[in-house]
């Protein structure tokens, strides 16, 4: 129930960008309709409030969008469409969204610190990313590195560059409604930084490479509960806000202090948004089981016989299991790509993946027979249970 209505002339500003990006490459002959439009847009948000909803619904004005941003919500209403030329129209879209924003950037750098740009290169690199088509999954996954920088060089991954909007009880109506949104500014960065850390945890899980962002970089507060952060009205956001105050700063959580925090996750302030922070807790613990196949594989290949790296080796491996094991409690209502994060975690502390990779025939013939004497003895061992199990 999105109260924004897509107007004709955010149409017509489609229309043009679309035109003038594709040039004399791709014909326009009709162009869908503001009500066909304005349902793909809502579709396009509706996609990401399923997981951590890091676009706000409610406080969204397509008339003080960005044309760029649009193309890209159509672009991704519409491949969630079952429809083959409604799909295929998406994929196009998309296209025009990737020569826009690198258009803009190009005529104003400065453009690169909007939220609206930010979120539009999101959404491309989003459905691109994973949308099985081999070039465009290539060339999103080699922009992924720009849209990395510019957050970092901003200064979005540090809890610094967060300003504390907090109401008060005294606050006239016009006040309530300017901190609701500047609070929901604030957040929406908060929320785009975690949903890029996940897309490149997904990614270097996919890719079977190094992840682009440290955990121990992201310092920023964890976002707010998720009643609040989708509170229709800042009367509303209001009301939640006096019943459940936000933590103090130096109460304020983040990933890195998640991971390097014993303390279990239910132990969240309520103010948190809990799902997305065991799902972020899950996807740091995912950077360190790749820390620790890496140099796994290092003294694998050496002839290092150093006893308390062995053991060290050892206790890394147990305590990450452990974590892994406490998190099956948080993980009921967490979304399904962290119930398939979490078991390929689990398999991946067992087993060297690049050996599988190996032996399904990525490096040919040759080294599918090396990795094939290997798994023939880790099949035998202990892991190789936990592994398959």
């Amino acid at each position: 129930m999105f109260p924004d209505e897509l107007l004709s002339s955010s149409r017509d500003q489609m229309f043009r960008l679309v035109v003038t990006t594709a040039d004399a490459k791709v014909s326009v002959p009709t162009f869908p309709s503001v009500e066909c439009l304005d349902i793909l847009v809502k579709v396009g948000i509706a996609k990401r409030l399923e997981t951590d909803a890091w676009i706000h619904p409610y406080t969204f004005s397509s008339e003080h969008t960005r044309p760029e941003l649009l193309i890209a919500l159509v672009a991704a209403g519409c491949v969630c469409f079952g429809v083959p030329a409604v799909n295929r129209t998406g994929l196009v879209l998309l296209e025009i969204a990737r020569v826009a924003l690198n258009k803009l950037i190009e005529e104003d750098n400065s453009t690169i610190r909007d939220l609206q740009y930010l979120q539009a290169s999101m959404i491309w690199l989003d459905v691109c990313g994973f949308c099985g088509h081999k070039r465009k999954m290539e060339i999103a996954e080699s922009n992924l590195q720009p849209l990395v920088t510019a957050l970092r060089r901003f200064g979005k991954f540090d809890k610094a560059a967060y300003e504390t909007v907090t109401p008060t009880p005294i606050d006239t109506t016009e006040e309530i409604e300017a901190k609701w949104r500047r609070w929901v500014h604030v957040e929406s960065y908060k929320r785009l930084v975690h949903h890029l850390f996940e897309h490149d945890m997904l990614m270097a899980m996919a890719k079977h490479r190094q992840p682009l962002i440290s955990y121990a970089e992201l310092s920023l507060p964890l976002p707010a509960s998720r009643h609040l952060w989708l509170a229709p009205s800042a009367e509303i956001w209001h009301k939640l806000f006096m019943e459940n105050p936000e933590p103090t700063q130096s109460d304020h959580r983040s990933v890195r202090s998640m991971l390097a925090d014993q303390k279990p996750l239910s132990c969240l302030p309520g103010q948190y948004d809990h799902g997305l922070a065991t799902t972020m807790y899950l996807y740091g613990i995912s950077a360190q089981t790749w820390e620790y196949n890496q140099q796994s594989i290092l003294m694998a290949n050496g002839n290092d016989d150093d006893a308390s790296l062995q053991l060290w080796m050892q206790s890394r491996h147990q305590s990450l299991y452990q974590k892994l094991k406490s998190l099956t409690v948080n993980l009921e209502h967490s979304p399904a790509t962290a119930h398939l994060t979490y078991q390929y975690q689990m398999m991946s502390l067992h087993v060297n993946v690049d050996t599988v990779i190996r032996f399904a025939g990525k490096c040919g013939e040759v080294e599918a027979h090396c990795a094939y004497q290997d798994l023939r003895l880790w099949s035998v061992e202990k892991s190789a249970r936990i592994a398959i199990w």
